[in-house]
């Protein structure tokens, strides 16, 4: 098992980028850092900011790796020396991974590495770092099981990824990687996941492979704004090369999948599964804005505007607040360190207010659309021991809106709504109906609207072992008479599948994480491509 999603680099954040320049930009950069350096006749020097020193905990100065650049007479290339390993530098091209050692003190030194790209060498030299991925051969702290797992995948397919979110998307959203520039990183990694895969389908012969394909979420993040879909929904992205970025990553996945299905034998089984698709992000919304303008969020007295995490939030008199994305929390008194919500009926009229008030917000700059479909009440849809750890409502928006980037934070001020002017132009954190994820198999499956629920009971199922009976999901395997009857002709009694009379019953709503109609591709030469837009893989 690899680690995935939310694995840091090795800052410890989930993906800081390095940019050095010899500009006089002072502009700051989100998700990333900006270095100024100079250039002194053919050489330009620097030291890249690592992980902080273990060894003085207090000091707040980084370790850092040092490097040098030298200029060649043939214009636009370079040679990269950083510690042991020397690269040439190409104006738009990455190096392969570089290992970056990071000295804390007498003997104690911790690894990563990363990739570099010259963007430019004249008339101002700019280089951007990649994020600092925990070194796989080397990991500074368990990425895998069996800990040698990554060490294996190092020495025998080289070097890879391994930042839970590796594709810079931050590096696009700030203008510092070209589109163009995006695609060959992401496509890099693609290509290491793949070489994964294989591997794996080629040593297990019996049990179960699964392997995530970031690919098509990250691309989709950024390129569908191109697409006629989120056109459709208000999305005006200026012209690029690269429009048809979603569809032609659709055609590679297929491809790949037509690959897969060469290595399986008649008895295996193979799920493509995502569980989201992808709908247009053109607006934001400050749900915190709009709670402190229905008097549900107030600031102290002092304050116009809240900055970041809640900064002046005047918690005495707060009855709700939003945070992450799409989450609103009730101020609820015994819960909250702050609380003044009571539960019972103080803590219902709260929840009405929003759940009725929120779907009336209407967008006067996309004339009047309904901005929330609709608020979904925890208590109503789920059940279960961890109901409270989580938000209160989500919130449904409609196509084209997301929580704002400031909201997500706890940032606000009185504007709730704003344009989205990022690269990360779609999303899939509204209304789980717009944005249905997708199931293919090369076996029919038994229910014609499956949900994600089902996709645990299914693997169970799929290896002879029983479902407990706390699950919600139902087995999308077709039952088999003669394995389900017993000797005498009746169906066996199987205690982990009867809820008892005190349980409470899954609910018959399957909406809240809907996969599109389940797709036989037993009888086809290709697993089905998905043309709405939606994560295939």
């Amino acid at each position: 098992i690899l680690a995935g999603m939310c694995v840091p680099d090795l800052r410890g954040s989930q993906g800081s980028f390095t940019y050095f320049t010899t500009a006089n930009d002072s502009s700051e950069h989100t998700g990333g850092l900006r270095i100024r350096v100079e250039r002194n006749g053919n050489t330009i020097s620097g030291a890249i900011p690592g992980p902080a020193n273990p060894m003085k905990p207090t000091d707040p100065k980084p370790l850092e790796a040092p490097f040098r650049v030298t200029f060649s007479k043939k214009d636009g290339q370079a040679a990269l020396r950083v510690g042991k390993e020397k690269h040439e530098l190409h104006t738009g091209k990455y190096t392969p991974w570089v290992r970056l050692t990071f000295k804390a003190g007498m003997g104690v030194k911790v690894t990563g590495i990363c990739r570099f790209l010259m963007i430019d060498s004249e008339p101002e030299f700019k280089l951007y770092v990649t994020p600092i991925h925990i070194d796989p051969e080397s990991p500074a702290l368990p990425i895998s099981h069996p800990f040698l797992y990554s060490p294996y995948l190092a020495k025998t397919q080289g070097q890879f990824a391994t930042l839970g979110l590796s594709e810079d998307t931050w590096a696009l959203n700030e203008g510092i990687l070209s589109e163009a520039a995006f695609l060959k990183q992401t496509y890099d990694i693609h290509a290491e996941r793949e070489a994964a895969l294989f591997d794996a389908i080629k040593k297990v012969d019996r049990g179960m492979v699964a392997c995530v394909f970031d690919t098509t979420d990250r691309l989709q993040h950024m390129f569908f704004q191109y697409t006629p879909e989120s056109r459709a929904a208000g999305s005006r992205p200026q012209p690029s090369p690269h429009e048809s970025a979603v569809e032609d990553c659709y055609d590679r996945m297929d491809e790949m999948l037509g690959r897969v299905r060469k290595q399986l034998g008649d008895d295996d089984l193979l799920m493509v599964i995502s569980d989201h698709g992808f709908a247009s992000f053109h607006t934001g919304v400050n749900l915190n804005a709009w709670l402190m303008e229905q008097g549900l969020l107030h600031l102290k007295d002092d304050a116009t505007e809240c900055g970041d995490y809640y900064e002046h939030v005047d918690w005495s008199r707060t009855k709700a607040y939003a945070m992450g994305l799409g989450g609103i929390f009730i101020n609820q008194k015994g819960r909250e360190s702050q609380g003044i919500v009571r539960k019972g009926e103080p803590r219902r009229e709260v929840v009405r207010q929003i759940v009725q008030g929120l779907p009336q917000l209407r967008d006067d700059e996309h004339d009047g659309c309904r901005v929330v479909n609709r608020v979904i009440d925890a208590r109503e849809e789920y059940n279960g021991p961890y109901l409270d750890n989580g938000p209160d409502l989500f919130v449904g928006f409609n196509n084209g809106y997301r929580v704002s980037w400031d909201c997500v934070t706890g940032k606000f001020g009185n504007q709730i709504l704003s344009p989205n002017k990022k690269n990360w132009s779609a999303d899939h954190c509204i209304d789980p109906k717009l944005v249905p994820g997708v199931l293919f198999s090369n076996r029919s499956l038994a229910l014609d609207t499956p949900g994600l629920i089902d996709i645990a009971p299914t693997v169970l199922d799929a290896f002879g072992v029983d479902i407990p009976r706390y699950m919600q999901g139902k087995s999308l395997l077709p039952v088999d008479e003669e394995e389900v009857l017993g000797d005498d002709g009746e169906t066996p009694s199987d205690d982990s599948e009867a809820p008892s009379d005190d349980s409470e019953a899954p609910s018959e709503d399957r909406e809240l994480l809907p996969l599109e109609a389940a797709a036989s591709a037993e009888d086809t030469g290709d697993i089905p491509t998905d043309d709405e837009g939606h994560e295939a893989a």
